[in-house]
């Protein structure tokens, strides 16, 4: 008896596709990942992937003006920690549960500090006693 040979799927490789939204689902159809762009608003791009909800956990969204950020949010649908820049600043957050930032890290890109043209922060918050401590303190005159 002669072997039979197995069938192999046809795959196509297509050099570009051209689309303003790209969802992918899982088996039960449910979306995971979308993949967008518009040209409304400062002409925004972006990318999530989504939680078995339905919700994002992760989101990348890019704008027109150099302005990025990247969040990741937790179950409660609250963002954990961003990361972005603008113009003006580059710079990294994490929240609570309830979305107060309790640390902040960044760059002001408007102010000089004494080993750069910009002038590095950092933001610590005690979220039970709201007691906050910023480095370098604006009250001491350290930033130009």
């Amino acid at each position: 008896m002669a072997k039979r040979k197995a069938k192999r799927k046809v795959e196509r490789t297509h050099d570009s596709i051209v689309a303003r939204s790209i969802r992918i689902v899982d088996d039960e159809g449910n979306v995971r990942m979308n993949l967008g762009a518009t040209a409304t608003g400062p002409g925004l791009c972006g990318v999530q992937i989504m939680g078995r909800t339905g919700l994002p956990l992760i989101d990348l969204q890019v704008t027109d003006f150099g302005e990025a950020t990247l969040s990741f949010t937790g179950p409660d649908n609250q963002t954990a920690i961003s990361i972005g820049i603008n113009q003006s600043s580059h710079g990294m957050s994490v929240t609570t549960k309830d979305g107060t930032p309790v640390l902040y890290f960044g760059v002001d890109l408007t102010k000089s500090g004494p080993f750069s043209p910009s002038q590095g922060y950092l933001f610590i918050r005690n979220a039970e006693t709201n007691e906050q401590v910023i480095f370098p303190d604006p009250n001491k005159g350290n930033v130009k």
